[in-house]
């Protein structure tokens, strides 16, 4: 994600860490742009989150991917419904 922001410099508060959405570790995440050269550049969203959130929600999203057996590649793709 550093290489997606280009150098961009912010002060993150104490205790969190930048994440992203779409998700990083999916070919819409921040590194799109280095699977496919037509795809928009920087169309993503960042945000500071408190570290151990980020933590949790990395944990819970590998235990997703290793549940549903997804496998890497555009072929195995999956959709995400945000409610509230």
């Amino acid at each position: 994600m550093k290489a997606a922001l280009g150098g961009l410099r912010t002060v993150l508060p104490s205790g969190s860490q930048c994440d992203e959405y779409p998700f990083a570790t999916t070919y819409e995440g921040a590194a799109e742009y280095d699977y496919d050269p037509d795809a928009r550049k920087f169309n993503f969203s960042v945000r500071p989150i408190a570290k151990a959130d980020n933590g949790a929600g990395g944990s819970l999203l590998l235990s997703f991917y290793a549940k549903n057996r997804l496998i890497d590649g555009l072929e195995d793709g999956f959709g995400v419904k945000i409610v509230s």
